[in-house]
């Protein structure tokens, strides 16, 4: 039961679970944004428990999915509206026949795409990935280097346990790089003397 609510029961063999991210950065770095660069985040939790509701949603719902179906009822909708369109006598009729259409089709190309309404309410487990990890730490350190932090160096640990890994990114800045002052070479005076007033 616990490696259900966990969502690690849905694991495949070899696999492991994407538990926690953190960062670790000096004090004062802000840090607000970085989580935006995650590739892969944790699967949420009911109220901070270690809980994943979410997941076993998903799961539930993929064991009952069948495209197939979805695929039959979207062209058994296209037959239907296209017969009634055609035998529409006035053009308003056909507009409010195609606009009908064109909803339940879209409604069935979506559960083709993303699932019946269970898999697309919860999410699937995130399974840790250590490729995902490593873009994850170059994205941090080019976020950091538009920053001025140019000589950043990012690392990370990875705590491993049976069945679920916690990744810590560690940041260490460096010096941040300031402009202090700019000149402009120009060789003509009009454009220079343009470029002084707009300073």
């Amino acid at each position: 039961l616990l490696s259900s609510c966990l969502g690690t029961r849905y694991l495949q063999e070899n696999q492991k679970l994407l538990f926690r991210q953190n960062v670790k950065a000096p004090k004062g770095l802000n840090v607000s944004n970085v989580p935006n660069l995650y590739v892969k985040d944790v699967n949420r939790r009911l109220l901070g428990l270690p809980i994943n509701t979410l997941v076993w949603m998903h799961h539930e719902g993929e064991k009952q999915y069948d495209q197939e179906k979805f695929i039959e009822q979207r062209k058994a909708i296209e037959v239907k509206f296209d017969k009634k369109i055609a035998a529409a006598k006035n053009q308003k009729k056909i507009t409010q026949l195609q606009y009908r259409k064109q909803q339940k089709v879209d409604a069935k190309t979506k559960k083709i795409e993303n699932g019946n309404n269970f898999m697309q309410w919860g999410e699937p487990a995130a399974v840790f990935d250590s490729s995902d990890v490593e873009t994850t730490r170059n994205r941090i350190s080019e976020y950091l280097f538009t920053k001025g932090y140019f000589q950043n160096k990012i690392s990370f640990t990875a705590n491993e346990t049976e069945k679920k890994v916690s990744v810590n990114y560690i940041i260490q800045p460096g010096p941040a790089y300031r402009y202090d002052s700019i000149a402009f070479l120009i060789g003509d005076a009009k454009i220079q003397t343009i470029l002084e007033k707009e300073r």
